[in-house]
């Protein structure tokens, strides 16, 4: 019995509600979405120039969550 109370709390779900502003949510869909650079690898795209005009972006909008800016991310391709 005792050793089936150490597995469960060894892995317990992971408890982030300690983390200051969490959960990060990203910003509803409508309000960014036509200002994201779009990468379509065509022979006009630069995957690095794409790569900085997102950063430029999420810098201008002051977004800066890891999290938010990888969900963010997905939605430019």
């Amino acid at each position: 019995m005792a050793m089936k109370a150490i597995l469960a709390r060894r892995f317990a779900p992971l408890n982030f509600s300690t983390i200051d502003g969490y959960p990060h949510l990203v910003p509803q869909i409508d309000e960014w979405q036509d200002l994201l650079p779009r990468f379509y690898e065509g022979d006009d795209d630069n995957p690095f120039e794409h790569v900085h005009e997102f950063h430029a972006l999420m810098q201008q909008l002051d977004i800066h969550h890891e999290d938010i800016l990888m969900k963010m991310f997905m939605y430019s391709f």
